[in-house]
């Protein structure tokens, strides 16, 4: 029988604390970290930019860019690389407000083109749940998940996304 990895990054609204933990019940905490599941690295990273709401765990863009350049110290750079993100890129249709704002992070989108990763998992902004193209990696907003939002993504040769609702 083949065992369930279960990866997590903490967001904005959560305390900052809980990225300094490796797991929690059972789910691998990816916040800074990189691992490898199924022939895939992932490298995650929590909280958000700065916000005019003062969240518990936002981050400046310097610290955000520090984070992902140890973290990637870790990449085989021979394996396909995803990023766990809970802010969105930015400049990207998943990191528009209602009010028309972009809110994502700028040192993540230099990092995922540096980098060249295959796709980005996020969250953050509620109401641009949806998936697009950012050069070559595939950006998804899976939207809030206690609205029942979810993804379903096959990796093989392309990266094909469904957006669900449970």
């Amino acid at each position: 029988a083949s065992s369930l990895t279960v990866l997590f990054v903490p967001g904005n609204c959560d305390p900052s604390s809980l990225a300094d933990e490796t797991s929690v019940e059972g789910a691998k905490c990816l916040h800074g970290r990189v691992v490898e599941v199924g022939g895939l690295q992932f490298i995650g990273l929590g909280g958000s930019p700065p916000s005019p709401f003062s969240t518990p765990f936002e981050i400046s863009e310097e610290e955000l860019a520090q984070i992902l350049v140890r973290a990637a110290e870790k990449i085989n750079v021979k394996e396909r690389l995803i990023v766990l993100s809970h802010s969105p890129p930015s400049a990207a249709r998943v990191d528009l407000t209602s009010s028309g704002l972009n809110v994502g992070s700028v040192s993540l989108r230099s990092f995922v083109l540096e980098h060249h990763a295959i796709g980005v998992l996020c969250g953050h902004v509620h109401e641009a749940c949806g998936s697009e193209r950012v050069n070559d990696c595939m950006v998804v907003n899976v939207g809030p998940a206690d609205r029942g939002s979810c993804a379903l993504i096959d990796v093989d040769e392309r990266f094909i996304v469904r957006l669900e609702s449970l």
